[in-house]
């Protein structure tokens, strides 16, 4: 559709054009109809190349000489050995870029998550959508927080402020009129004001507008181009540190092997040996390459996304925007709840009803003024749901109570909408709800409110008919209403009224109250057992966005402003002997953060609203409350949309200025899933990983020291029984086996967080597993050695299988190895499923080597006999018999 001045055309004239209705919007069948992918996006996603991950790959220089050596060893009579190396380097690349674009993808999808979304109403229904779904002539409804990312004409507006993006960096704020006068000739969209254009921040008011233009087409995007995403460093620091750790490892490997080289080249050809300078060269590469610093990288970073996508596709998920924001959450030490969002449901739950009768106590057997007060609400909710005043009302917190009350109750609607066919529903202004029916041929209204209609009520419905209400009466009904009111309730008080202005008549008091999440203290407790410390402050913010504390969390260490006024005391001085505080402004939390940040302390904060700017910029992580629906589709390209979600949900969703600008995402509790339980997943989960990546390290640095002892040694003599082929095997393709298994841990330890870092950190890391290096030492030593001992004795006759023993022993001691960091020891991991299909997988792979001869040959083995085979156990054992005595030896002096 070509470009029209839609501010000069009026309401009826915009509908007519649109072929659209301001008050029930676009059938869903039309919207589907007019939908496009070639409208575009206001946002323009920044995606990585798969060029350029193919580069970033690359960047591993050592892995790029391995490739140039293995096609050059083709060329120098060492045919074998060129293709095993060349066809397990390419491997390594495939299983690199294949993970790195699935785990980029699936990053990329998790982000659009934080996008803003759209309040549309279709067929008379209020629908939460992506702007990509969003068509040209949908009815959009906005409210405070909003952002807009489609051109706008309003319809209605009350109070409506905004902040128009001008340009690429350019803001102007603005006043809006739905019915706001505009020359014909006006060009400038500041000038518009009966339109709100793409880019937009709600910074005041409501509005209802129909949508005139979407994507490319949108102002914004026919000047700017549009707004550019902000791209995350998706890889966490932990990450980086390994990465810059395997790559030393890598170079003083080179560095340690090539002179080892060198003098086996000189010892060979002195004792006329078997070490070639391409096999030499060769082997010295795939040392270097075996630390897998880009592998070990790319696929650790696949396993975290893979943890994200979990918690975001389970039945209440969360939502991290990038891994950055997963470690710092990870590695938090406090976390600043704000308000109450993530300890309630954000609706209200109907809990008990009263009439003047006295409670309600049979719910299946209603006396006559309960049945009086069910029909009653049921016609409130008939009358609500048939009106087409959907958006920013106060009664939306009424719907979920009283529609529960009349579940209770089981009020048949079917018979009430064929009595009462003209029902008309009046959205109060923070005052009741009015609803107006006929019965006998007269008007009544009915009344629903948290107002005290006490007072104002001389009669009341007794027994099922109208009666004069007694003080004595009003006195009871006021006491319990003040006694819920105490247990921190609220009370939803239903009168009738003969006439609109006429006296009302009191039917009954709904007791209801927020969903707060179940066993929340323990669950707090949990969380500080797990290394964070909830710290919880009541906002003195009166703003209704800002959810309260729930009751139940009075009962922890609290302190007041007052108190602290009283005391003389600062926040900072006190802190420590409370978890909550009261009434406490901004600058306070602001300056309690720096103070800890100060302290090397790390402080994450949870807020459902934008009261305190100040607080969410200073955070290490922000996580915010949002109804989230998401559905992964897709194979390579993992994408992830945002579901038409029905009814209201603004409860549950924070402003969306918040959503936008946080790292991440949880839903509020619900069914025992969600709030702090979605907290305590989250954490669990980020630890898990961090665990988990620290104990493959710890695998990695003493295989290599390993392959680098077993490899060196033997060279001295002058025969490389180990060379590049046999080191990538271990490397590439058993080192990830064990990776796989170290993710699958879900057991967490809530202890100390290591470090990876070339600091006193790391000294510390290597100094705490002492025992693991000395064991691979002993062990790798005894591959080279304990062949020429047992030959010197006699026992195995001429020591002919070189490279047989080495290889099935060092395979054999890398199980080893594995089983004593991932289970503790033999016993304990011998019925476990990966370390058995490892072990099999190797015995399998080895004697496809010994009787397959072409196999064999391309990993220089012919065959092995029982003596060797069983010698090659003994290194295995000689690394658990050391690690254990020295571990045994430790805990004896620590006693």
């Amino acid at each position: 559709m070509k470009n029209e001045k839609w501010f000069l055309f009026d309401i009826p004239q915009l509908e007519k054009k649109l072929k659209t209705n301001a008050a029930s919007g676009l059938s869903r069948k039309a919207a589907r109809s007019r939908w496009s992918r070639n409208s575009g996006s206001v946002l323009l996603e920044t995606r990585k190349t798969s060029v350029r991950m193919l580069g970033e790959i690359f960047s591993d220089f050592a892995l790029i000489l391995l490739l140039l050596a293995a096609v050059f060893s083709l060329f120098f009579d060492d045919v074998p050995n060129g293709i095993a190396v060349l066809a397990l380097s390419l491997i390594h690349l495939v299983i690199c870029f294949f993970t790195y674009y699935r785990s980029q993808r699936t990053m990329e999808s998790i982000a659009r998550c934080f996008r803003p979304t759209a309040r549309v109403i279709r067929g008379g229904k209020l629908y939460y959508m992506d702007y990509s779904q969003v068509v040209m002539g949908d009815v959009i409804l906005l409210e405070r927080g909003d952002i807009l990312l489609a051109d706008v004409r309003l319809v209605t507006s009350d109070g409506l402020r905004v902040r128009m993006r001008t340009g690429l960096d350019t803001y102007a704020d603005l006043e809006k009129y739905a019915g706001g006068a505009v020359r014909p000739n006006e060009h400038l969209a500041e000038k518009m004001v009966n339109m709100a254009h793409a880019g937009s921040v709600i910074e005041e008011g409501s509005a209802r507008g129909i949508v005139t233009a979407i994507g490319r087409y949108t102002y914004l995007a026919a000047k700017t181009g549009g707004i550019v995403e902000e791209s995350f460093d998706d890889t966490p620091r932990l990450l980086r540190s390994m990465r810059r750790l395997c790559s030393k490892i890598s170079m003083i490997s080179l560095v340690s092997v090539l002179p080892f080289c060198i003098l086996s080249l000189v010892l060979s050809y002195w004792n006329h040996g078997e070490v070639l300078l391409s096999t030499a060269f060769l082997t010295a590469l795939a040392i270097t390459v075996s630390s897998m610093a880009q592998l070990a990288q790319t696929v650790c970073k696949a396993f975290f996304v893979v943890s994200l996508r979990a918690l975001a596709d389970s039945d209440t998920p969360t939502v991290v925007r990038s891994l950055r924001a997963f470690e710092r959450f990870c590695q938090s030490d406090y976390l600043f709840v704000l308000d109450g969002a993530a300890c309630s449901d954000g609706s209200l739950h109907f809990e008990r009803a009263v009439t003047a009768d006295g409670e309600i106590t049979r719910y299946d057997v209603l006396s006559p003024s309960a049945k009086v007060l069910s029909r009653l609400v049921a016609l409130y909710g008939m009358a609500e749901k048939r009106s087409l005043s959907v958006g920013v009302d106060v009664s939306e917190e009424f719907r979920e109570p009283l529609d529960e009350f009349c579940r209770t109750c089981r009020t048949d609607r079917g018979e009430l909408a064929i009595r009462y066919p003209k029902l008309f529903y009046f959205p109060g202004n923070g005052g009741a709800d009015t609803v107006r029916f006929i019965e006998d041929g007269a008007q009544r209204f009915i009344e629903i409110g948290f107002d005290d209609f006490l007072d104002g009520c001389p009669t009341a419905i007794v027994h099922g008919s109208e009666r004069t209400l007694l003080s004595e009466g009003v006195s009871g009904l006021k006491k319990i209403r003040m006694q819920a009111i105490a247990e921190g309730k609220r009370v939803l008080s239903v009168s009738l009224r003969n006439a609109q202005d006429g006296p009302r008549c009191f039917v009954g008091m709904l007791i209801v109250g927020d969903g707060t999440e179940k066993d929340l203290p323990e669950k707090i407790l949990h969380l500080r057992r797990m290394g964070i410390t909830p710290i919880f402050f009541e906002s003195a913010c009166n703003e209704n966005s800002v959810p309260k504390l729930p009751s139940v969390l009075q009962k922890l260490p609290s302190a007041s402003a007052d108190m602290l006024k009283k005391e003389n005391a600062t926040i900072t001085k006190t802190f420590g002997r409370y978890m909550r505080y009261d009434g406490v402004r901004e600058e306070e939390i602001a300056f309690l953060m720096s103070y800890l940040q100060s302290k090397k302390k790390r402080v994450s904060v949870l807020s459902f609203s934008d009261y305190a700017p100040s607080v969410l910029e200073k955070a290490d992580a922000v996580i915010s409350c949002s109804a989230i629906r998401t559905a992964f589709s897709g194979y390579l390209d993992q994408e992830i949309s945002s579901l038409e979600t029905d009814g209201v949900a603004s409860s549950a969703s924070c402003l969306q200025t918040v959503k936008a600008s946080a790292d991440i995402l949880i839903s509020r509790p619900k069914n025992g899933k969600g709030g702090m339980s979605a907290l305590i997943a989250l954490r669990q989960t980020a630890s898990r990983c961090q665990q988990n990546l620290q104990g493959f390290f710890g695998y990695l640095l003493c295989a290599q020291l390993i392959r680098l002892i077993a490899v060196a040694l033997p060279m001295l003599f002058g025969s490389a029984s180990l060379n590049a082929r046999h080191i990538l095997v271990c490397s590439f393709l058993f080192d990830i086996a064990v990776l796989f298994s170290f993710c699958r841990n879900k057991k967490t330890n809530f202890g100390k967080r290591e470090t990876l870092d070339f600091s006193s950190s790391f000294q510390n890391y290597v100094s705490n597993r002492r025992a693991v290096w000395i064991g691979g030492i002993a062990a790798s030593l005894s591959i080279g050695l304990l062949p020429y001992f047992m030959e010197w004795l006699g026992w195995i006759g001429p020591y002919l299988y070189k490279v047989e023993f080495c290889f099935s022993a060092i395979l054999l001691l890398h199980i080893a190895v594995f089983c004593e960091l991932r289970y503790g020891g033999i016993g304990e991991a011998w019925r476990k499923k990966d370390v058995l299909a490892l072990f099999f997988g190797t015995l399998l792979f080895l004697m496809l080597c010994f009787f397959i001869k072409p196999f064999g040959l391309l990993f220089g083995v012919e065959g092995n006999t029982l003596p060797y085979t069983i010698l090659s156990v003994i290194p295995a054992l000689v690394f658990i018999g050391v690690r254990h005595f020295l571990q045994a030896r430790q805990k004896k002096r620590n006693q």
